[in-house]
C-alpha cells in the first residue's frame, strides 16, 4: 500500500505491523507524566537550587496526556482508515471494535483500581478516601464516567484514572466523528470539532457546577472528552494522511511553524503564568487578567500545542519509512511505550507508597536522586504489572478463547 506526502513522493505503507514510531511517542509520553507525578518542587527560587528550571520544565509533563490522546486517535482510526485505501469507505464493526476495546483494556484496568484501593487501605495514608471508598465511587469508576463527577474524577487513590474515563468517552465519539466525515468530509469536520472544542475549553472555567441526587456533582469541566476532541481527531486524521486518504498541506511538516506553535503555547500555558506570578515585574502583567480569564487564555493555547503534536506525530510517521527510530535512546523509548498502560495505572499509588516509605528530600543534591530513584522503581513496577496483567490481553480477546484458537490453529488437540 502506498500513500502520498506533501511533496507528493510515494511512500510505502507498512499496514501490518506495529510502528515503531508511535511507541517511542508512547514513551515520550509516559515518561512526561511519570515525571510530573514525581514530586519535583526545587525550593528556593533558581538563585539557591540549581534544579528550580528543571523543576519547573517538568511541570509540563500533563502534556503527555495530550500527547496519548492524539496517539489513541491515530491507533483507534487506523483500521478504518486502511479500509478507506483498500475499499473506498471508512467501515467499523462496531460490536467487535467495543469487544476489542474490553478486552485489551478493561480487565488490566479493573486490577489496577482494586490495587489502587489496596495500596491506600494497607501501604500508604496519601489517600484516606480510598482506603474506605464509596460504592457510588467505584461504580462510576466501573463505568468509566468518574471524570464527568467532581468527587470522583480523582478519587480511589489513582488520579491518573480520569483520562481512561475521558479516552472512552471519545470512543463513544468517535461514531459521531466517522458519520461526520462520511456526510461532509475532512475538511469540515475538523472545523466542526475544532468548532465545539474551543467553545468548551472557552466555557469551562465560567460553567457552573450542577449538583445531582445524593450529593453527585457534575463538575471538573476540563476533564471532560469536549477539552480533547480536537487533539484525538487530530490524530485520527494522522491516520487519514498517513495511509494516503488525504493529502495534508506542506506546512504540516514544518518545523519552523511547529516550534513556533509550541512556543506560543507555552508562552500562555498557566504553569507560565504562575512563574511570572513569583517575579516583580511577572506580577504586575498576570495581574491583568483574573483567574477565569487566565484559565481560558491557558486552555486556549493547548490547541496550539495540540497542533504542534499532531505535527510531531505525523513527522515521527514519516520518519518510520526511513530511520525506523533504531538507536539506542528510541529503543528504550519504545520499550517503555509499550508498556506505557501498565506504566500509567501504577505508577501514582507507587509514588504514594515510595513519598511515605522511601522519603527523600527534595532540595540540592537529593533531587536528582529522588527522581531517579523514584522513575526507577516506578518504571520496574509497570513492567512487572505489564508481565503479571497486561500482557494477557495484548490480543482484545478474552485470553482463554485466544489461547484455545491458537492451539487449534497450530493443531494441537484441545481438550
Amino acid at each position: 500500500m502506498t500513500s502520498v506526502v506533501a511533496d507528493q513522493t510515494p511512500v510505502q505503507i507498512n499496514t501490518s505491523h506495529r510502528l515503531q514510531s508511535i511507541d517511542v511517542l508512547r514513551g515520550v509520553a509516559i515518561m512526561a507524566v511519570m515525571l510530573m507525578h514525581i514530586p519535583h518542587d526545587a525550593p528556593g527560587g533558581y538563585r539557591l537550587n540549581p534544579w528550580f528550571f528543571p523543576a519547573w520544565f517538568m511541570n509540563f509533563g500533563y502534556l503527555g496526556v495530550h500527547l496519548f490522546v492524539l496517539i489513541s486517535g491515530f491507533c483507534i482510526h487506523r483500521r478504518a482508515a486502511i479500509q478507506k485505501n483498500n475499499h473506498g469507505t471508512w467501515n467499523v464493526s462496531w460490536g467487535a471494535f467495543w469487544i476489542r476495546r474490553f478486552w485489551r483494556l478493561y480487565p488490566t484496568y479493573l486490577v489496577a483500581i482494586g490495587f489502587s484501593i489496596l495500596a491506600s487501605k494497607f501501604l500508604h495514608d496519601r489517600a484516606p478516601d480510598a482506603a474506605d471508598p464509596r460504592a457510588a465511587d467505584v461504580v462510576a469508576h466501573g463505568l468509566m464516567v468518574h471524570n464527568l463527577f467532581r468527587e470522583f474524577a480523582t478519587s480511589l487513590g489513582n488520579g491518573a484514572f480520569w483520562s481512561l474515563g475521558m479516552e472512552e468517552q471519545l470512543y463513544a465519539l468517535y461514531a459521531l466523528l466517522l458519520l461526520m466525515l462520511r456526510r461532509v468530509g475532512h475538511l469540515t469536520t475538523l472545523a466542526a470539532v475544532l468548532c465545539v472544542t474551543l467553545a468548551w475549553r472557552a466555557a469551562w472555567p465560567i460553567l457552573p457546577e450542577l449538583t445531582l441526587a445524593h450529593d453527585f456533582t457534575l463538575g471538573k469541566w476540563y476533564l471532560w472528552p469536549f477539552m480533547f476532541w480536537l487533539h484525538w481527531t487530530l490524530g485520527a486524521i494522522a491516520a487519514e494522511c498517513y495511509f494516503g486518504n488525504l493529502k495534508p498541506p506542506a506546512i504540516v511538516t514544518s518545523l519552523r511553524t511547529m516550534l513556533m506553535l509550541l512556543g506560543c503555547g507555552l508562552l500562555v500555558n498557566r504553569k507560565t503564568f504562575e512563574l511570572l506570578a513569583s517575579t516583580g515585574p511577572g506580577q504586575t502583567l498576570t495581574n491583568l487578567l483574573d483567574l477565569p480569564q487566565t484559565q481560558i487564555v491557558s486552555s486556549l493555547g493547548e490547541i496550539c500545542i495540540g497542533v504542534a503534536l499532531f505535527m510531531v506525530l505525523y513527522k515521527a510517521l514519516l520518519s518510520e519509512q526511513t530511520c525506523r527510530f533504531e538507536g539506542r535512546f528510541a529503543q528504550a523509548l519504545a520499550n517503555l511505550g509499550r508498556v506505557s498502560y501498565s506504566l500509567y495505572l501504577t505508577h501514582v499509588p507507587i509514588l504514594f507508597i515510595l513519598e511515605q516509605h522511601l522519603p527523600i528530600t527534595e532540595f540540592k543534591l537529593q533531587w536528582p536522586i529522588r527522581i531517579a530513584v523514584y522513575l526507577a522503581i516506578c518504571t520496574l513496577s509497570g513492567y512487572v504489572y505489564f508481565y503479571l496483567i497486561e500482557r494477557w490481553f495484548l490480543s482484545g480477546k478474552c485470553p482463554i478463547r485466544f489461547r484455545r484458537t491458537c492451539l487449534e490453529a497450530s493443531g494441537v488437540a484441545v481438550s
